[in-house]
């Protein structure tokens, strides 16, 4: 029986390990509840608040405030560093020229924050502190004469940017980690860090030598000493550290890409004490309006797991999976996600449905287990997308660029709405999209889509990358079907893609690894390849005869880029599009013919088949593929494909046209 918590406070309450599926945690509150490794599957988790608790919430924001206070005054420490240098005949007669030094080192980490290059400052700053390490020690024991400026200069240098890098670095993340706690503390802040920059300083310059000779020095010349010098340097110096750490951390907390692990470490911190979901099953759980805040989804499996208006997934701890991309967790929360690019990204197991998706770029994305139901695709880029398992019911593909996506039988079309489909990107050399249907008049009619697209579904594509050996190929192939019966292995298709590049493709059954058996092939095929010409003959006269004819095929593609089928006994050949592509078409044609005319004698037949003769002569690259087809012998499998009671005669019709 499923359980139901709706509207309960489960604050700071275990479910850990627990079965809890299909449970209703709808309006409870669950801050600082612990569901790590629950099962929770179809669980409803709408409109909850999770979360910190207000004890720990309070104890993580005094924390950060701390943080900021103490590394702001270890800025201050620069100081007396600075103060001892400067006594010196040579740095007094080189003040100016340090300020400005650092004063660059300041902007420059500012302006590189802003245009997207801190990493090369970082790296730049790195090295220079190296070099002064280096240095100091080497002036110590070897440069005796030249010791006490070198000296001197390294130490200013070096430890200024150390301590500076180091306090503008904790500043950028208890910031970063305030913000993340709560949006209307972090002025607050701010304010005391530059509050405690300026007392800092002036209390060093208080007990810096005694209280009262300090005092007299202070006062007793206020218009030139080095206690002014101290209370102006300080205060800027601690200022400007305070002021440029705020700034990297607001940049951080916005998601700078150059400031994750600032981010990364802020939002670890934040989730201490907080609701946890860690290595919790939330396959199709519904979080829609839920407040996530500081909630911890680490290593959670999130197949089909609804997000629709969740809040506050920004600065929830996600660790890899896809809530880490902004533009990802835009899309899951809104359903919007028209004109975006997600290339290459792993969406393994995402629920979009409804989403609007239109024009966007799938290139490489792993869409594998995908919720796509009614989700408006059209005219996106489906290019080399993984979509196994890929649920795209009631979905509209319409102008989609289908270009080598890796569909299976196991990704569902139900229902799809798609009037045409693109089969590549158009190029300047080659700018011919292969537009499905060919002809720019004719539209997919409901469900034939599915049927267009069914055929080259769940298939063993071997590819040759180079060398290709139609001999070696026949063989392999041939072994291959002897040592996996079971596989039931069939060649449906032969196909160049591109110089020296070759696709053999194969039905298989479903229940068979089709990885395994691409690894069996290769490890066939480049044994095959390494054999002596003459081992080679002594193998294919122990095979049998029709390794001579699929050798003669493959020769026959290289030379001449085709499209092979094989039907029942006998591999046939027909041109570039697959025998179904072509037979839909013709469908396509004689049922629109057959809604006008209605045939019922065989002279009214006759008629309807002539006007199909005509509507396939207007289309030149449509008469091509079907006199190639029936040239090739696949005159059964077009008719099996066709599957209309005029196909016969419309067959019967073009061969005698032909002859």
């Amino acid at each position: 029986m499923q359980q139901d918590f709706s509207g309960q406070n489960l604050r700071n309450r275990s479910f850990r390990g627990q079965n809890l599926i299909g449970a209703n945690f709808s309006n409870t509150d669950i801050r600082g509840a612990n569901f790590s490794n629950a099962i929770l599957k179809d669980a409803n988790f709408s409109n909850v608040l999770a979360g910190l608790p207000k004890n720990w919430l309070i104890t993580l924001i005094v924390i950060s405030h701390s943080f900021t206070i103490l590394s702001t005054l270890s800025s201050i420490s620069i100081i007396s560093v600075i103060r001892f240098s400067i006594s010196n005949i040579f740095f007094e007669s080189n003040l100016i020229l340090i300020t400005i030094c650092m004063t660059l080192f300041f902007a420059s980490i500012v302006i590189a924050a802003k245009h997207n290059f801190l990493k090369s400052i970082i790296l730049v700053t790195v090295i220079i502190i190296a070099i002064c390490g280096i240095t100091f020690a080497i002036s110590n024991s070897i440069l005796i004469e030249f010791k006490t400026n070198i000296v001197f200069l390294v130490t200013v240098v070096g430890s200024c940017l150390t301590i500076s890098s180091i306090s503008i670095i904790n500043i950028a993340f208890s910031i970063t980690a305030i913000k993340t706690l709560s949006q209307r503390y972090y002025p607050i802040a701010i304010f005391t860090a530059l509050i405690a920059g300026f007392l800092g300083t002036i209390f060093r310059i208080l007990f810096r030598g005694g209280d009262t000779a300090a005092l007299t020095v202070f006062i007793g010349n206020p218009v030139w000493n080095w206690a002014w010098i101290d209370i102006i340097w300080g205060s800027i110096w601690s200022w400007a550290v305070t002021i440029i750490g705020v700034y990297i951390g607001l940049l951080s907390f916005r998601g700078h890409k150059e400031l994750t692990l600032i981010r990364k470490a802020a939002v670890a911190f934040s989730t201490l004490g907080s609701t946890t979901f860690y290595q919790a099953n939330l396959q199709n759980a519904n979080f829609e309006k839920a407040i996530l805040k500081n909630t911890d989804l680490r290593f959670a499996d999130f197949k089909k797991t609804w997000w629709y208006q969740t809040k506050y997934l920004h600065i929830a701890r996600v660790g890899n999976s896809y809530l880490q991309h902004p533009v990802v967790r835009q899309l899951v929360t809104s359903g919007c996600g028209e004109n975006r690019n997600f290339d290459r990204l792993n969406l393994k197991g995402i629920n979009v449905k409804q989403a609007h998706l239109n024009n966007s770029s799938f290139i490489g994305t792993d869409l594998s287990e995908a919720n796509l139901q009614a989700a408006d695709l059209s005219n996106s880029l489906l290019i080399q997308t993984q979509l196994d398992k890929a649920d795209f019911s009631n979905a509209i593909l319409t102008g989609a660029v289908i270009q080598d996506w890796n569909i299976t039988v196991n990704t569902k079309f139900d229902k799809v709405r798609c009037e045409y489909v693109f089969m590549r990107v158009p190029t300047e050399e080659n700018p011919n999209p292969l537009r499905k249907p060919d002809n720019k008049e004719e539209i997919f009619a409901a469900g034939e889509f599915a049927d267009f697209i069914k055929p080259i579904i769940d298939t063993l594509d071997l590819y040759h990358n180079q060398n290709v050996d139609p001999r070696a190929i026949a063989i392999s192939f041939k072994q291959l079907a002897e040592n996996h019966p079971k596989a039931h292995l069939q060649i449906v298709g032969m196909e160049v893609k591109g110089e020296d590049k070759f696709l053999l493709r194969a039905k298989a059954d479903n229940h068979v690894d089709k990885s395994s058996l691409s690894a069996d092939y290769f490890k066939i095929y480049n044994q095959i390849k390494a054999l002596a010409q003459q081992e080679l003959k002594t193998l294919i006269a122990e095979k049998d005869s029709r390794i001579s004819s699929l050798e003669t095929m493959v020769t026959t593609a290289l030379q001449c880029p085709s499209f092979y089928v094989e039907n029942q006994t006998n591999i046939n050949i027909m041109s570039q599009p697959d025998i179904s592509s072509v037979a839909t078409e013709i469908k396509i044609i004689l049922e629109k013919l057959d809604k006008q005319k209605q045939p019922i004698t065989d002279i009214e037949k006759l008629a309807t088949v002539a006007l199909a003769i005509e509507e396939i002569k207007k289309n030149p690259t449509l008469e091509a593929r079907v006199i190639n087809a029936l040239k090739a012998g696949g005159i059964q499998a077009f008719k099996e494909a066709v599957k209309h009671p005029l196909v016969n005669i419309l067959v019967a019709t073009i061969q005698g046209w032909l002859s």
